[in-house]
Formats: C-alpha cells, structure tokens, sequence
C-alpha cells in the first residue's frame, strides 16, 4: 500500500492544491461536484473548467470525460499530472459508519504517482475538519 509520503513533491503539491479548492467549495457551498487539476509543463497547478456539452452532467459522466481529456493531454505532453476530484460517501474497517469522503483520483508519469488519495471529511459550525487521508 502506498503512503502520502512516499509520493513525489508535484502530487503532494497537486493533493494539497485540490483539497483546498475542495475545502473552499464546501465552507461556501456545502457540496462541490467533480473538478479536475492539472499540473502545467512549466509546473503551475491549473484548475480545469470544461464544458463537454451538457449544463448538468451526471458526476460519473463528467469525471469519466475530464479522465479521456487528461489521459490524452498527459499522453501528448502537454501537462506533467492532474487529479480529479470528486464527493463520496464510504465505509470500511476504520469507519463503521457513512463518512463522506473527497476523492483524488491522480495521475503522472511519475514514479509512484498514479492512484487515489482518499480524504474523510466532517463540516461542523459551517467549518470543514479534514481527517486522516489513505491511498489505494
């Protein structure tokens, strides 16, 4: 199993970046829908902003298209890694009960730097409380 902190500098940067455009989303929002990052050549995080022909895409759909997008710019060059992030609801061993949960899917060319890095969250008072994130 992969830790946080055996992935390279530019994913961590690119994790940190996401979930604070996430955190941001939820304190204004109470909820954000897909949104997908992008590390540039030069090194600069981007946030993506497309339209793919639909104003209210289901959020598999969206995150399946900003995937095909990123996979092909990644493949050309043209960017060095993305992530796509997107709101889940999980269970497992650790957390009994629902928790929601913010997903990072990332990817590079990287060593060591394709995966997804999961962040359980909780909002109280209005307030995000991130908690202990895992990869798989």
């Amino acid at each position: 199993m992969q830790t946080i902190d055996l992935l390279p500098n530019q994913i961590i940067n690119l994790l940190n970046y996401s979930y604070a455009i996430v955190k941001k989303l939820l304190e204004e929002q109470g909820e954000f829908f897909p949104i997908g990052i992008y590390v540039d050549t030069t090194g600069k995080i981007i946030d993506s902003l497309a339209f793919y022909g639909d104003d209210f895409p289901l959020s598999n759909v969206l995150i399946d298209q900003m995937q095909n997008d990123f996979t092909k710019r990644l493949a050309s060059g043209s960017i060095a890694a993305y992530s796509i992030v997107y709101d889940a609801i999980v269970r497992n061993e650790q957390y009994k009960d629902p928790i929601d949960v913010a997903i990072a899917k990332f990817v590079s060319n990287s060593p060591h730097s394709k995966g997804d890095c999961f962040m359980p969250y909780q909002i109280i008072d209005g307030k995000v409380k991130f908690l202990e994130p895992w990869l798989e």
